[in-house]
């Protein structure tokens, strides 16, 4: 069977948990479907020879202008672009597999019609849609709408990662018998733990329990921004009565200056705010497998961004997400659910005002116990989870060769 996959991953940046969410579905469909060909729709750039399947260059439509989204989907309807080596893997392969994202929302409109246009290529052709890990909304315009119901209704299988998506997928008339609750599809990513000379590079504490951090990009990476300066108050807080080091994990970086800023410059500004006290050890951008073991290694997980949470709670580590959104409080929400802890899911301004280290403080003094409910909670993930695959199995079976 030929499978084609569409997920975030490009050379212009570099992000784990797509890459995390990427690798592990490569794995799933592996063990589901022995022998099966496996081709990946990637942005300009992304090297994944080491992941063993071919690569083929993703249709981009433009970020920022609906008048050239529609021009180009319109073009596809009526044959054009056949040379372009996703449209040709799009009409050549049995299944086109959606790879988990939070992207199906009005802050990415390029990717809702890209996903449309693949299925709708696809499905021309008598291939079957899968979606698999999707975050959905919570805002769209009305034709983003349109897609996304077209794209639900044309899909087999649509695994969702929170109620909220499933609500609203409900809403957007997917047929319920080919939807999904599931966990994130990294949740069971083989970890890979770090090379001994990056773990000398980092001075890693080896006597104490320590707390990973990961905050993505919150205005200026100066000390000069209030975000900066109380939450570096705060984890000085943290460190000073817990007496546990602090380790930074970044989990975006960008190719160019030209780009945003990446989460390692958001580290230094912390780690100059922090003016030594606490030290804050800084990681590189790793790959996922590595990024896991080490969030995995921490007694906590405080973070910005998603799957340091996934990775902590897959782990038996405590968690606390910190939301600025909608978007972000749903995110952090649905995956502190699975762990029955969404009141670890605190808001920004809330959390920076005295919440964080009231919170951080609590689950600190009670980890252990909370780690072995974690970790009950972890075998009932796996039973979950080995149900998942025997029904995804089963549906795919059910495909032509």
């Amino acid at each position: 069977m030929k499978l084609l996959l569409i997920a975030d991953v490009s050379g212009r940046t570099a992000h784990v948990g797509d890459e995390a969410m990427l690798e592990a579905n490569i794995s799933l469909f592996r063990r589901l479907l022995p022998g099966c060909e496996i081709t990946v729709a990637v942005g300009k750039g992304y090297d994944g020879s080491r992941l063993g399947v071919e690569m083929v260059p993703r249709l981009e439509f433009s970020p920022h202008s609906e008048v050239e989204r529609e021009k180009l989907l319109e073009s596809l309807k009526i044959g054009s672009h056949l040379d372009h080596p996703a449209v040709i893997a799009a009409c050549s392969c049995d299944t086109l597999i959606i790879s988990g994202g939070g992207n199906l929302s009005r802050s990415w409109p390029q990717h809702i019609y890209e996903r449309s246009a693949m299925a709708q290529l696809a499905a021309s052709k008598g291939a079957r849609i899968i979606m698999v890990g999707q975050t959905l909304g919570p805002d769209f315009c009305l034709r983003e709408r349109e897609l996304l119901s077209e794209l639900l209704r044309h899909s087999i299988w649509t695994g969702l990662r929170e109620t909220y998506s499933y609500a609203l997928a409900l809403e957007l008339g997917a047929d319920i018998g080919t939807l999904s609750y599931q966990l994130d599809d990294a949740v069971f990513l083989e970890s890979d733990p770090l090379p001994k000379d990056v773990l000398a590079k980092l001075k890693m504490p080896r006597s104490r329990p320590w707390i990973a951090v990961t905050v993505h990009p919150i205005g200026d990476a100066s000390v000069h921004n209030p975000v900066v300066a109380r939450l570096a108050s705060c984890l000085r807080s943290i460190a000073n009565a817990t007496a546990a080091d602090i380790v930074f994990i970044p989990h975006v970086s960008f190719e160019t200056q030209e780009e945003p800023l990446g989460d390692e410059a958001f580290g230094e500004a912390l780690a100059r705010a922090l003016y030594s006290n606490p030290t804050l050890r800084i990681a590189p951008v790793l790959p996922a497998a590595q990024a896991l073991w080490l969030t995995q290694q921490s007694a906590l997980v405080i973070s910005t961004r998603y799957h340091p949470l996934v990775f902590g709670l897959a782990g038996g580590v405590p968690a606390i997400g910190l939301w600025s959104d909608e978007y972000t409080r749903r995110k952090i929400q649905g995956a502190l659910i699975h762990a029955s802890r969404p009141e670890e899911a605190l808001e920004l301004q809330d959390a920076l005002a005295g919440r964080l280290v009231t919170k951080a403080l609590d689950l600190w003094h009670t980890r252990s116990a909370l780690k072995d409910e974690l970790q009950a909670r972890i075998t009932t993930w796996r039973e979950d989870e080995k149900e998942r695959m025997t029904r995804l199995g089963e549906c795919l079976k059910c495909l032509p060769n």
